[in-house]
């Protein structure tokens, strides 16, 4: 499977595991303050918080989407 980064304009592939699985992609973003809570959306869609360590696990299907993360400071 191949997914594409518009704004870079590039594609990624999944990597299948164990059993034929196919692996999630990790999200991963650092903040300069260590108290931050990041939200995270993929098309819109609420997917979950995170705190000090920022990674989300994802497993899309093929296609576009937009990956937004918000801080409980209002930055995206």
């Amino acid at each position: 499977q191949k997914y594409k980064y518009e704004k870079y304009h590039s594609k990624i592939s999944l990597t299948k595991g164990v059993n034929n699985k196919v692996n999630p992609v990790i999200l991963k973003v650092t903040h300069a303050n260590a108290n931050a809570v990041l939200s995270w959306y993929i098309n819109a869609v609420f997917l979950g918080e995170t705190s000090q360590y920022h990674e989300q696990a994802i497993t899309p299907k093929i296609g576009k989407y937009q990956i937004t993360v918000l801080d409980n400071f209002g930055n995206e």
